[in-house]
């Protein structure tokens, strides 16, 4: 860098640089557009008679597309589904525990039974509980949406 004060780099304006004083030449230095007119010049406010300026402001229009049909009418496809799913999983995991306990008071079990048993027997009452949310879930879901409907 060649400039009298040590840290200002020459290629940019000084007034804009750390440590800079006031004392260097060149510090007023003026930009100016390389065409001398601006491209998109504003036209100046119109003057009202009580004195105020008002900017004209643009008219924007927004043109939205016609819907071309009614949205479909049917049941949701996934709204089914859960109707099945969440009756589904209540009742087999209710019928799994009563199965599990049944067998186990007619007599002995035998050994290899016995892991898938347990198995049943700890994951049943969880499978119930999640069938339940579900049918809770989509009766909020359904009281919701006939609210809105009236």
């Amino acid at each position: 860098m060649t400039s009298d004060q040590p840290g200002i780099d020459p290629r940019f304006d000084p007034i804009f640089q750390r440590g800079y004083d006031g004392t260097q030449a060149g510090a007023a230095r003026v930009v100016t557009a390389s065409s001398g007119t601006p491209r998109d010049a504003a036209e100046p406010p119109a003057r009202t008679d009580d004195g105020i300026q008002e900017a004209s402001r643009p008219v924007v229009t927004i043109e939205y597309p016609e819907p071309t049909s009614a949205p479909p009418s049917g049941l949701n496809p996934f709204i089914i589904l859960l109707w099945v799913a969440g009756p589904g999983l209540t009742l087999s995991a209710g019928w799994l525990m009563y199965d599990t306990f049944a067998s186990r008071m007619t007599g002995p079990v035998a050994t290899e039974d016995q892991a898938m048993l347990q198995l049943i027997w700890s994951t049943a009452p969880s499978v119930v509980t999640v069938g339940l949310a579900i049918i809770a879930g989509l009766l909020f879901w359904h009281a919701t949406g006939w609210r809105r409907a009236r």
